[in-house]
């Protein structure tokens, strides 16, 4: 059991490149504020949630106008839980509708199954470290991660020389009144695919190129039988799809997400 509170922050731009000149085709941009006390129902083998209750003091989404908008009541109970394709989130055993299950899918990731490739797969150190240390990320366990589609569907099949990154201890500090390391991660992707227009499939192939940079700073407590007390990440995906290479016409999609989260341990429920 613990409360977690988190903003996250979603931009997303869309423009067409041509002869050097950048056109905007479309841009969005919003936060999202959640404060909620989170029950842990069932794990799979290695501790990842299966299913949640999730007690919500806040849920609000903001504009970039200001404006703010809740997207549940405060003290609302939602029961959440991973299939096959996803997660389910229902209300008073009513599902929730499809933009609220979007967003609290990012928010709540669950699965069914522990995959084949960890964060510790790829970032972990088989030796102890110091304050100020850093190692490379294993890029092979890396093109393992982001070959799962559940994880990157829009990348897959990376090859091991396009994936860089490290680990870095950063610093020991008390968070909470807990001693922790603040570890950093950093991993960054390139892949050039190629594909036919939908319109034309027997036309020629266009090339798209897509890239992924992604970087954490997470608490970690070192009582290794403690929660992490919090994390802050940035993820950037970029796609470039070439329209006319003779022309230099390209369209850049890019989406960037930020996450700030707190998380406090609660004490066991008592029993009746």
């Amino acid at each position: 059991r613990f409360r977690e509170k988190t903003t996250a922050r979603y931009q997303t731009q869309q423009t067409r490149e041509t002869g050097g000149e950048a056109k905007p085709i479309s841009a969005d941009a919003y936060t999202v504020r959640l404060d909620c006390s989170q029950d842990v129902l069932e794990v799979t083998p290695k501790g990842s949630p299966k299913a949640y209750r999730l007690e919500f003091h806040e849920l609000v989404r903001k504009d970039d106008k200001g404006k703010e908008h809740a997207l549940l009541p405060p003290g609302t109970v939602v029961m959440g839980r991973a299939t096959d394709v996803g997660s389910t989130f229902a209300v008073g055993g009513k599902a929730v509708g499809d933009d609220l299950s979007d967003t609290l899918e990012d928010l709540f990731g669950m699965s069914v199954k522990d995959l084949p490739t960890t964060m510790d797969d790829v970032h972990g150190s088989a030796e102890k470290r110091r304050v100020g240390e850093r190692w490379s990320i294993n890029a092979e366990k890396a093109k393992d991660w982001f070959d799962e589609p559940n994880l990157n569907p829009m990348l897959g099949l990376a090859e091991p020389t396009m994936i860089s990154g490290e680990s870095t201890v950063l610093k020991r500090h008390p968070v909470g009144g807990v001693d922790c390391l603040q570890v950093g991660h950093t991993v960054s992707v390139r892949r050039m695919r190629s594909f036919f227009v939908l319109t034309n499939a027997a036309g020629p192939r266009r090339p798209i190129e897509l890239q992924s940079i992604q970087a954490m700073k997470v608490d970690l407590p070192l009582d290794k039988s403690l929660q992490e007390r919090g994390y802050t990440s940035y993820k950037r995906n970029r796609q470039i799809v070439q329209q006319d290479a003779d022309a230099n016409d390209r369209v850049v999609a890019v989406v960037e997400s930020t996450y700030r989260t707190e998380l406090e341990p609660l004490p066991p429920k008592q029993q009746p």
